[in-house]
């Protein structure tokens, strides 16, 4: 029978996953840090493959840690950058570019062009156009990919949930 609840904490400067047991106290926590790219001066970015690599790695040090295997799990909770962008391969599941943070300065340039969305604030932030900046950027970078009709945008958990 399933022992534990696991939750999978993928953040802006690292991933951390945190095993609970069935009175809902903290078994064991792991948390790895991954590398922040600055291109360009405003441009945020992070290595799609870091992120997974970090992520797993802290799945696996938790198991260890709290004695459990995968057939423990009774469930697993999500949460996740939000509107940090990327685009992968539909085929391979692999990054085409660099994901796209939600802080990136293009991000807030390109939704300065979007009608105000009033959803209790004068404007919605992070701003919406998670496919605008990934497109312009990608497309600076991957135009071969892009025009190929393989690749696909979304979060971090859609990019995860699609490869695995």
């Amino acid at each position: 029978m399933p022992r534990f609840v696991l939750a999978l904490d993928q953040g802006t400067t690292s991933s951390r996953s945190i095993l609970f047991d069935r009175a809902g106290s903290i078994v064991a926590v792991a948390q790895r840090e991954f590398t922040q790219h600055f291109p360009r001066s405003g441009w945020v970015e992070h290595d799609a493959e870091e992120i997974w690599a970090t992520q797993a790695a802290t799945i696996a040090e938790v198991l260890a840690r709290g004695r459990a295997q995968v057939a423990d799990i009774a469930a697993i909770g999500i949460t996740n950058q939000r509107e940090t962008t990327l685009l992968w391969d539909r085929r391979s599941g692999r990054p085409i570019h660099h994901a796209i943070v939600w802080q990136d300065a293009v991000r807030a340039h390109l939704a300065g062009r979007w009608p105000a969305i009033k959803i209790g604030g004068p404007r919605d932030w992070p701003p919406p156009p998670r496919p605008t900046a990934a497109a312009w950027r990608a497309k600076a970078r991957a135009s071969g990919r892009m025009s190929s009709g393989r690749s696909r945008s979304g979060g971090t958990t859609t990019s995860t949930t699609f490869r695995r």
